[in-house]
Parts: C-alpha cells; structure tokens; sequence
C-alpha cells in the first residue's frame, strides 16, 4: 500500500517538477518498476537508449526529486566524477584495464579537455556474457594507440545496439550469420544514422577479429554482416533558398 507521502510526490506533481521528472515519476508510481535497473526505467519513460545514465543522473541532482525517489524505496547511487585536473595517469595500466570501467584520461594523456569528464568513461557492465565483454575490451585495448581520447566512448556507444541485441549466451567464437539476420527487424527501427553508425561499427570490430594478425582470440567465421544489412547514411537536406523580396 503507497504511503500518503508517495501518493504525495506521484499523483499530485510538484510545481516545480520538470518535464524529465515527471516522466521518470510516471514510470516509478508503478511499484513494479521500481525494483528495474536504471536502463529499464529511462527505457519506460521514453528515453533514447543512448541518453539513459545521462537523464536518470541528471534529474536526481535536484535534492527534492532525490528524495521523491528515495521514499519509494529506492536507492540513490549518484556518479562523482573528478575534474580534469584532479585526474592523473594511471601508475598500473593493467589493473585499470582489468576493470569493466575504464576512465580514459586514466590511460592517455593526450585527449580534448573541453570535453566534460562523463565524455571519458568507458563502460563494459552492460555487456552480459563476460566472454564477449573481455573481447570487446581486448578490442577497444588494441586500439589505444589509433584512436583519439574521445574516439572512445562513440565506438562503444556505435557497438551497443547491435551487441544488446545478441543472445545472453554468444560471443565471437560463437557468433552467426543466423545471429545477426534475427536482430535485423530490431535495427530497422533506429533511425537511418544510428543504424548505419552501429552496423559499421560492428562489422568494423568483426573483420578486424578476423583479419588482423595480432588478435588472438576467437575469429568470428567471414561474411556475416553484408553489405545489403547496412542502411545507407543519410544525407544532410540542402539549405533552403531564401525567400525572394
């Protein structure tokens, strides 16, 4: 049974609450969701699959809204991230690679500092089989030396629809051509540029996995992303003609 106090924050929305607010509030007054993951909420509430950290934190740095979601029962974990300069090179690189958070600036010292440090975390938690997260790390590890400090957190975030999208139970030695046909109807419903970004990401991952001689994990088997899975990018519309006086 809600408490008044519940009952309070949710069916009478506070006057200062904001548009994100009352979506995430709309999803949390049903007590079966209160328990989901993080992602699942921002999911429920309407959020882009790429902005789901970002407006779950965001929104609790108002203390009135935390506390809202706090008399619910649930728990509040906010990310501190320390500024640029308070974050030095790491001393053993190894055990930073070893986690399944990566803070970038932690690992190169070159890298965009305009860029807000949320820009620089690398996160692998969400992939569910640790087979196929040690190699996507493996993956992102060979690359230190070519990509850039921002290049990062777009190659994983380019990777994330397609890799959801597998079974819990595939990785790369396991991965098929039957695999990738089944996630297909799914992708068509990104848009054209989040479809084409992820596709190519993920075909760019997979033939390096096959080609390169330096990999020494499991080779995924040639041909599985064709040419006609990936939709075409989509082209900037010309600028308007301005109106003739």
């Amino acid at each position: 049974m809600q408490s008044s106090k519940i009952v309070a924050f949710t069916s009478h929305p506070h006057p200062k609450w904001t548009r994100s607010q009352r979506r995430l509030l709309d999803v949390l007054e049903q007590e079966e969701n209160r328990h989901k993951p993080v992602v699942e909420i921002c999911k429920l509430a309407g959020y882009a699959e790429a902005t789901h950290g970002r407006a779950w934190y965001r929104t609790l740095k108002d203390e009135t809204f935390a506390e809202a979601v706090k008399s619910m029962g649930i728990a509040i974990k906010r990310h501190t991230r320390k500024s640029h300069l308070e974050v030095s090179l790491a001393t053993n690189i190894e055990e930073e690679l070893a986690k399944d958070i990566w803070d970038i600036r932690r690992l190169k010292q070159d890298y965009p500092k305009h860029q807000a440090p949320c820009a620089y975390d690398l996160n692998f938690t969400w992939i569910v089989n640790p087979l196929l997260r040690e190699q996507v790390k493996h993956y992102f590890r060979q690359h230190f030396i070519q990509w850039r400090g921002s290049t990062f957190q777009n190659k994983i975030r380019n990777l994330m629809p397609v890799l959801k999208l597998l079974p819990a139970d595939v990785h790369v030695g396991t991965l098929t051509r039957s695999h990738i046909e089944t996630l297909l109807p799914a992708l068509w419903q990104l848009s054209e540029y989040q479809a084409n970004r992820s596709m190519r990401a993920t075909r760019g991952m997979i033939e390096y996995m096959i080609n390169s001689p330096v990999w020494l994990g499991p080779r995924p088997p040639r041909f599985l992303i064709w040419k006609e899975d990936i939709l075409r990018s989509p082209e900037a519309l010309p600028r308007p003609i301005p109106p003739m006086f």
